[in-house]
């Protein structure tokens, strides 16, 4: 089976071929709320069974990236299942303009100075759930760091949802966003978060979308998010349809598989 159709931009040297002739492009990054290092797969192609194959690429991984706590596999097969894997993140992409909507009470602004404490302390909450449903540690002083990053980065766009006395929500995009696999360039919906108590949350969350969509128009880019997978398989895809309803389709998901410390 092949993976994937588009042509790669990877160098090279990150090409591989282990036994069973499976090929794979592979790589090895850090993970900075966990603090562990990972191995990446961003395209394998294999033609044995998934047994075999779960059991060669631990097995590689294992020596080829000894530091590696953590294997991330890239698939554009929704359906696609490997032995002491699980789906961990599925990215999908905007493929329905959405309602613009209207609201005589909300409004949606580009965020200001004043607004920067309380979209990192959304962001820092939004990791730690991440990272809670995914079974991980959290670290908050990790997930703070990467939220003063994230937010002081010049290209990240973030908007506010509010009322007339407060802002109570928000959309961080991430506009200059990279494929790995592909080279192309996205605009990523990193975090969508409106405070769950508030009984128009729904509407918030529209706007916001509709807000975030005609920023990556204007940048004539694809508008991409993801899922992060619920331990229930059966709760992920229920949220992935839902949201594919709402005019967003699959893309590609990463599987986990997460290996023995030494």
């Amino acid at each position: 089976m092949s993976d994937n159709g588009d042509v790669l931009l990877c160098d090279p040297e990150h090409a591989y071929t282990l036994p069973g002739s499976i090929r794979l492009i592979a790589g090895e990054y850090f993970e900075p709320l966990e603090g562990i290092n990972c191995c990446v797969i961003e395209q394998v192609e294999f033609e044995v069974d998934s047994q075999q194959v779960a059991n060669e690429l631990r097995s590689w991984v294992s020596s080829q990236f000894p530091e590696a706590r953590r294997l991330m596999l890239r698939s554009s097969d929704l359906d696609l299942e490997l032995p002491g894997f699980v789906d961990h993140v599925y990215y999908i992409r905007l493929a329905r303009e959405p309602e613009p909507g209207a609201s005589s009470e909300l409004m949606v602004r580009p965020a200001q100075g004043e607004d920067t404490t309380l979209i990192q302390s959304w962001l820092v909450r939004a990791f730690d759930d991440a990272l809670g449903v995914t079974g991980g540690s959290p670290d908050r002083d990790a997930a703070q760091a990467q939220a003063s990053l994230i937010t002081q980065d010049p290209s990240t766009r973030s908007l506010v949802v509010c009322d007339a006395s407060h802002a109570f929500g928000h959309v961080t995009l991430l506009p200059h966003a990279e494929d790995d696999l592909t080279g192309s360039t996205f605009v990523e919906l990193l975090d969508l978060l409106v405070e769950p108590t508030d009984s128009r949350r729904r509407e918030a969350e529209r706007l916001l979308v509709h807000a975030a969509s005609q920023i990556a128009k204007e940048l004539d880019r694809p508008l991409v998010g993801h899922i992060v997978c619920l331990p229930d398989c059966a709760g992920s895809r229920r949220l992935l349809s839902r949201l594919e309803s709402a005019g967003w389709a699959f893309t590609y998901k990463y599987l986990r598989s997460d290996l023995e410390s030494e």
